[in-house]
């Protein structure tokens, strides 16, 4: 069957399809705004009955406060033998005064929270509307889409212009996808430096343990610190190994991020420990030790600076992204756009 049939024999759902897009044009932007209204709402609320949670717990213990004052007959009697009756009043009005303001904070957090519940539920009753008219609005672009391609796909020698836009929108979103590939790599690889600093922190902990257990055995910590020493500089090593492992990680997802500089955490001797520990030696091994610290923080510090700058690829890379897919939705229009004229003229 030729070109022109087929426009012909698709003229009237054509026609129908378009008159559809037109009438819900904005119904999938409105759409997904009001899911974002949604999800905002759905948060507001989560966060006031965590609120609400508190503020009865608050007032619990107000309340309980205040009975146990206002029962204290020990309380009372010592206040009266001192000659401080008004006090006694005083500290019981204030008690009184605020477990009622815990009250009427709960009672107004509830409030507000009633009032977010309502606001939510009128949003969720509109996007379910929007859902409607956006999926309707979708289902006539994915038909439009099908029969476009099924007569226009590859070489059409009748319609070079309507080749020459397909040409350009494949080449569009060849483009499109390669920035969203590199964005989401980068975004990979930011979760990997992320989880290196955690070990990282952790590997500080360790030396700062080994630290002071290396402190006290100068001053005749013994053999217990000597083996606190050493179990602290194994786990810092351990999680160092790891943070490295996360790092080379990352750079398989980004070329950019850099390695980890080498750092040597000494690991002492159990026989040095034993045959020739003294002030001296243990000096020795302090002074390595806190050598250990400051390249292990240096280490982190280098890492931080690398998540900022992966993080700062990330963003330019979703910001190529979004005018590529500018790109793209324009090269869809222009697409669309010959192939109606297409049918006008075959029409």
């Amino acid at each position: 069957m030729s070109i022109e049939k087929k426009i012909k024999e698709k003229s009237v759902r054509n026609t129908e399809l378009l008159s559809i897009l037109h009438e819900t044009e904005n119904a999938v932007p409105a759409f997904e705004a009001q899911k974002r209204y949604v999800a905002d709402l759905e948060q507001q609320v989560a966060d006031a009955a965590k609120k609400l949670e508190e503020l009865g717990r608050k007032r619990k213990k107000e309340l309980k406060e205040h009975e146990a004052y206002q029962k204290s007959i020990m309380k009372r009697f010592a206040y009266k033998v001192s000659g401080q009756k008004e006090k006694f009043k005083a500290e019981a009005e204030k008690e009184e005064r605020e477990y009622f303001e815990a009250v009427q904070e709960e009672h107004q957090a509830g409030v507000l929270k009633e009032n977010i519940e309502s606001m939510l539920t009128e949003a969720k009753t509109a996007q379910q509307t929007l859902s409607i008219t956006a999926q309707k609005h979708t289902e006539a672009q994915q038909e439009l889409d099908t029969i476009y391609d099924s007569i226009f796909s590859g070489p059409t020698p009748d319609f070079p212009e309507e080749d020459f836009l397909e040409t350009a929108l494949k080449s569009a979103l060849e483009s499109h996808h390669y920035s969203q590939h590199l964005a989401e790599s980068e975004h990979h690889a930011i979760q990997l430096l992320a989880r290196a600093i955690t070990f990282l922190k952790r590997a500080e902990s360790c030396m700062k343990g080994a630290k002071h257990a290396s402190k006290a055995d100068m001053w005749g910590g013994g053999g217990f610190m000597d083996m606190m020493e050493r179990d602290e500089l194994s786990k810092a090593d351990e999680r160092m190994r790891s943070a490295r492992d996360l790092i080379q990680q990352a750079q398989r997802h980004s070329a950019a991020v850099k390695d980890l500089p080498r750092v040597k955490i000494s690991q002492g001797n159990i026989m040095g420990d034993v045959l020739f520990d003294n002030i001296f030696s243990d000096m020795a091994f302090h002074d390595k030790i806190v050598r250990g610290e400051t390249d292990v923080k240096q280490c982190t510090v280098f890492v931080e600076a690398e998540l900022e700058a992966a993080k700062g690829r990330h963003r330019e890379l979703l910001e190529e992204a979004e005018v590529k897919s500018a790109v793209v939705k324009e090269a869809r229009l222009k697409l669309q756009k010959a192939r109606q004229a297409a049918f006008e003229r075959v029409g």
